[in-house]
């Protein structure tokens, strides 16, 4: 699976060492290194999920750099929407602050993982858990919700339709990376500010 459009082999194989040396230094177990189709959860047929894939590392700073300096990050609940096995929730928990930090994901397998994962990097204070976002309901409370590729459009219109008050009052933000179905959010009043070249985009409610 592609991270995006880019067909620059340099580029390509610099995000990727990256992202193999920090897993590596981290100890953690590595998404891909998992035969998918053996663990796919049979019962959650209707979710049109994406193949498992590790987020560019580095495309999550790029990501925060795309933020406007007035959101204070550390009063945002971070949820990693389809968390994998958590290696873009433990990065996130080891370089940016917020209030919280949780991971969800419908694959019982990979919120083993991101429990071992957690073990291994010492963030004790990550909360892993088994959710089908189709149904999710937020609180109300301001949440930085991130996305990298998880599902498809059904998916998302499904989190969207589900939370758009709460998303609105709290002035919450999605970080949307190989940002597929950015479109569909301009049918929301919502900022969008874009990175066309890696295809990053922040969106704010």
């Amino acid at each position: 699976m592609n991270h995006n459009n880019i067909t620059n082999s340099n580029i390509r194989q610099k995000n990727e060492l990256f992202n193999k040396s920090w897993i590596k230094k981290n100890n953690l177990l590595y998404d891909e290194s998992v035969e998918i189709d053996k663990f796919k959860n049979k019962c959650i047929s209707k979710i049109d999920s994406s193949p498992m894939c590790v987020v560019w590392l580095k495309n999550i700073d790029r990501l925060l750099n795309l933020i406007p300096k007035y959101y204070d990050l550390k009063n945002y609940h971070f949820i990693d929407v389809g968390c994998g096995s958590g290696i873009s929730t433990i990065y996130f928990k080891k370089n940016y602050k917020f209030k919280t930090y949780s991971g969800v994901d419908f694959e019982k397998i990979f919120i083993e993982y991101g429990e071992i994962n957690k073990k291994n990097s010492s963030t004790d204070d990550i909360r892993f858990s088994i959710e089908d976002v189709t149904y999710l309901r937020l609180q109300d409370q301001p949440y930085f919700l991130f996305l990298f590729n998880p599902f498809g459009l059904k998916t998302i219109k499904s989190l969207i339709k589900n939370n758009l008050q709460n998303l609105k009052n709290s002035n919450s933000i999605i970080g949307y990376v190989n940002d597929l179905h950015i479109n569909h959010f301009t049918d929301y009043d919502v900022q969008i500010i874009r990175d066309d070249f890696y295809n990053i985009s922040f969106i704010g409610f």
